[in-house]
C-alpha cells in the first residue's frame, strides 16, 4: 500500500486504486456499492471508471488488522440488508456495473452468452445438450418444468467444492441448456443458436430478438438482492443445483422479478433500432 498525494491524483484508475489500497477487484467494487469510494466514467473511456483519490487516501489510511467473528458478521447485515464484497457486480453512481464493465454499454452487442464468460471469468458460455425431455417434462407449467429439471440436477451432480472451474462451467452449461429446455417446454435446445434467438423463436417474436438479447443481458446478474443473495448462499455449500429454488422461493408471487423485468425490457426497446411498435 503506498501514500496518496491528494493534490496531484484527484481521481485514479481501477489498477492505481487497486495498488494504493492493497486489495482485490471485489473489495473496491463493494466500496463504491457502499458509498465509501466515489466513482465517475473515465472521460477517456467510458466503459471504465475512474476513483476518488480523496476517498481511496481515507479508507487506505486505516489499518484494520484482524477483525473478530462477530464484527465480521454484523457487517454482513446492513439494517436488514445482506452486504457482501463482490467483483461480479455492483451498483454506482445509478448504473450497473459487471465486474468493472458498463452492463448498458455491454448490452449494445453482448449476447447472455457472452456475460456470462465475463461473470465466470472464462470462454464464451455454450450450450451443451443433455438427454431428450420425456414427454411429461414437457407438459405443465415453466415453473414445474424447472423445477422437475433442477430436482433431477440435484440428485445426480456432484458437490461443486474442490472442482475446477473447467469442470464446473462446463457443468454449468449442461445445467443452463437443460434448464432452457426445460422452460420451453421443447424435447432438446439447438446449440448453434444463442438463448434470445430461441426465446424469439418459442415466442413466435422473431422481431423481438434484439431486444430479448439486451433485456438477458441486463437481467444477467442482480448484485444482492434477496433471491441473488439466497442463490449464492445456497450454492456456497456446494450444490449449485439447490441454489436456484432458494432463490425462486425468495420471491414466491414472482412480482419483484416481474419489476425487474420490466424495467430491464422498457431500457432494451429504447435503445434498440430494431423495434417497431
Amino acid at each position: 500500500m503506498q501514500s496518496i498525494n491528494k493534490n496531484v491524483m484527484k481521481w485514479l484508475t481501477a489498477e492505481q486504486a487497486l495498488k494504493f489500497l492493497g486489495v482485490r477487484s471485489q473489495t473496491l467494487y463493494a466500496n463504491v456499492s457502499r458509498g465509501r469510494i466515489r466513482a465517475k466514467p473515465d472521460p477517456a473511456d467510458s466503459r471504465r471508471s475512474l476513483y476518488n483519490g480523496n476517498d481511496v487516501a481515507r479508507l487506505a489510511e486505516r489499518r484494520p488488522g484482524q477483525r473478530p467473528a462477530e464484527t465480521v458478521a454484523t457487517q454482513a447485515i446492513g439494517w436488514g440488508d445482506p452486504v457482501l464484497a463482490s467483483g461480479i457486480s455492483t451498483v454506482a453512481n445509478g448504473r450497473l456495473w459487471y465486474r468493472g464493465r458498463d452492463a448498458v454499454r455491454l448490452a449494445e452487442t453482448a449476447t447472455l452468452e457472452d456475460i456470462a464468460g465475463l461473470l465466470w471469468q472464462g470462454a464464451v458460455m455454450r450450450l451443451h445438450a443433455g438427454r431428450a425431455a420425456t414427454k411429461s417434462e414437457r407438459t405443465g407449467t415453466p415453473i414445474a418444468r424447472l423445477l422437475s429439471a433442477v430436482s433431477e440436477r440435484a440428485a445426480v451432480d456432484p458437490p461443486s467444492l474442490g472442482r475446477s472451474p473447467a469442470v464446473l462451467k462446463s457443468e454449468a452449461e449442461l445445467l443452463f441448456g437443460g434448464l432452457l429446455a426445460a422452460s420451453l417446454g421443447t424435447v432438446t435446445a439447438r446449440l448453434d443458436l444463442p438463448v434470445h434467438t430461441h426465446l424469439a423463436k418459442a415466442w413466435r417474436k422473431p422481431q423481438a430478438q434484439d431486444i430479448l438479447r439486451r433485456t438477458l443481458v441486463l437481467l444477467a446478474d442482480h448484485e444482492l438482492n434477496a433471491s441473488t443473495f439466497a442463490v449464492r448462499v445456497a450454492a456456497s455449500t456446494g450444490d449449485v443445483a439447490v441454489g436456484l429454488p432458494a432463490g425462486w422461493s425468495c420471491d414466491p408471487d414472482r412480482a419483484s422479478a416481474r419489476r425487474r423485468g420490466a424495467r430491464a425490457f422498457v431500457l432494451a426497446r429504447r435503445r434498440s433500432p430494431s423495434w417497431r411498435q
